[in-house]
């Protein structure tokens, strides 16, 4: 991968987080999430992580690359339309527009830009959704959907939103974003079905990130902590 083109390196070059740019040395835990974002299309992406660790972010910063650099019809689902509203105001809202590399590309007739649950964009809007109304998961539909929480999404939630994105055939993207779900959930299954699936752990001695071969559970964790 030509790692200018990446998502982490733009969201190094062009984010801003809380006063302080972003770097990707502080969030080792979804650089590789975002590099196998950057990888293609006509795939799903499942981040299955605890609560606070960045992976709603990870599809934020996924989502504004592309608004930027890679326009494309864009859906993102939260279990409701409150959850929606929130993540909007609190999170989505800020980056766009506080954003220059996107702000460049927004039209400038505040009419025209949305708000709210919709983002408006040269050939790229930007819709929020609510995973729990029938109408927006059997009537909407994106080249690129972001689930968010999807553990929380009602029963066959997640087959009804991506059959919705079947027409864009390869140039479709599902980014799912989430903690882990009970035994036998929609999305358990999909894991589980997986062959590409592959488990990251943090050294709980410095926090470096790692593959884990299984069988290490029997060293003592320092031995890890050395290894990594």
């Amino acid at each position: 991968m030509n790692r200018w083109a990446s998502t982490a390196t733009w969201a190094e070059r062009n984010v801003t987080l809380d006063g302080r740019p972003f770097r990707r040395e502080e969030w080792p835990q979804i650089v590789d999430f975002l590099d196998a974002l950057d990888t293609g299309t006509g795939k799903t992406l499942i981040a299955m992580m605890p609560p606070q660790r960045g992976k709603t972010l990870a599809a934020q910063l996924h989502l504004a690359r592309n608004v930027a650099m890679s326009p494309r019809r864009t859906v993102w689902y939260s279990r409701t339309s409150v959850d929606s509203r929130s993540l909007s105001d609190a999170k989505l809202k800020p980056l766009l527009d506080g954003t220059e590399a996107i702000r460049r590309v927004r039209p400038t007739d505040p009419d025209a830009r949305g708000r709210g649950l919709l983002f408006r964009f040269p050939g790229a809007p930007v819709e929020l959704l609510s995973a729990e109304v029938e109408a927006h998961r059997n009537g909407r539909s994106g080249q690129t959907l972001y689930l968010d929480e999807a553990w929380q999404y009602p029963e066959r939630a997640i087959a009804e939103i991506f059959k919705r994105a079947d027409s864009y055939g390869w140039r479709r993207q599902h980014v799912i974003t989430t903690t882990a779900p009970d035994k036998g959930h929609e999305l358990d299954i999909m894991w589980e079905s997986s062959t590409c699936h592959e488990w990251h752990l943090a050294c709980p001695a410095c926090g470096f990130a790692f593959v884990p071969r299984w069988g290490q559970e029997m060293f003592p964790l320092e031995q890890i902590a050395d290894e990594g």
